[in-house]
């Protein structure tokens, strides 16, 4: 354990930047669809990509953010996405991992909007859309759009699902620095992942410390992280600053 604890106190004190790069999910693992005149106000006809990121559409126009708009707000919605497709990246590679080489704007503006192209037209290609506030890219393929008041605003679509990140600094890999940050921001009010959000469920806490220890996989950690909430915060903070210090002496 000493030999553990002397390396993670060396990648802990590392020096270098973290490069802070967006996370990625690839793949089309989530299927949504909202049915015709169903009632967009009603989860169950909701995509909750996160907490604050939840589409829906009414009977007619496009797609937006419910949890922060109201309605379909033209060359804007939905708040806090920013999107690329065919349209607005005629040749290129349309992927979540490519995000680097992609020109992501509003939905609207992306799919070309009314006419020969837009929503329509999007149906089977493939696209990408950036989660701005949380930097995150998701592979995203719409599978079906009504069109017209008729369709009563049913819309379907196929994306890549988010799991849990403890890679709280970005940088490829969880590790002592992950930890660090988890343990400093430990309470905050509405946190990203980047602050140790790992679940995205608006807290950091005990939960999070958890998919940290999962991912950096080492077992002699277990013993400081398992305590109870809301003491164990501090606990475990101070039972890893003592385990990886003491070995020092």
């Amino acid at each position: 354990m000493r030999d553990w604890c002397l390396s993670l106190l060396v990648n802990i004190l590392m020096s270098g930047v973290a490069s802070a790069a967006p996370l990625i999910y690839s793949g089309y693992t989530i299927t949504f669809s909202k049915g015709e005149w169903a009632d967009y106000t009603l989860p169950e006809n909701q995509d909750a990509i996160l907490p604050d990121i939840i589409i829906t559409r009414t009977e007619s126009m496009g797609i937006f953010n419910i949890a922060t708009e109201e309605i379909f707000d033209l060359n804007f919605s939905p708040e806090g996405t920013a999107w690329a497709f065919p349209f607005n990246n005629p040749g290129a590679t349309i992927s979540a991992a490519n995000w680097e080489s992609l020109v992501f704007e509003d939905w609207q503006t992306a799919n070309g909007g009314p006419g020969a192209s837009g929503p329509p037209a999007t149906v089977g290609q493939d696209a990408a859309v950036h989660l701005v506030e949380q930097d995150i890219y998701l592979d995203i393929r719409f599978t079906d759009w009504g069109i017209g008041m008729e369709a009563g605003g049913y819309f379907a679509y196929e994306r890549a699902a988010i799991t849990p990140s403890a890679d709280f600094d970005r940088d490829g890999d969880v590790d002592g620095r992950d930890f660090l940050i988890w343990q400093r921001n430990a309470g905050k009010a509405n946190p990203l992942q980047s602050d140790g959000d790992a679940n995205f469920d608006g807290a950091i806490n005990t939960a999070d410390l958890a998919v940290w220890q999962s991912a950096y996989a080492n077992p002699a950690i277990t013993a400081i992280i398992a305590v109870p909430e809301p003491n164990g915060l501090l606990a475990a903070g101070l039972g890893l600053a003592a385990l990886l210090f003491g070995w020092r002496k």
